[in-house]
């Protein structure tokens, strides 16, 4: 299974490939892109209580920092 995601521990969401908020109404991802109905960075910015990131079954991602898609490295 190939790595989509990594979430560091300042609550940034690294994310291989394209983020995509039209095409997928739930969160799902593949090879190229990642979807979810739309990405939150500022609802739980900063970190509180130890929580980085929330997905909603309404495909909304929320992420306490910010959501990186071109330094993720897959090794």
């Amino acid at each position: 299974m190939a790595i989509t995601e990594k979430l560091d521990n300042t609550g940034i969401l690294l994310v291989k490939g394209e983020l995509d908020e039209v095409t997928g109404s739930a969160v799902s991802a593949n090879d190229t892109s990642y979807f979810a109905a739309e990405f939150d960075e500022v609802t739980i910015s900063p970190i509180s209580g130890g929580l980085a990131k929330r997905i909603h079954a309404n495909g909304l991602i929320q992420v306490a920092n910010y959501i990186d898609d071109y330094t993720l490295n897959i090794v």
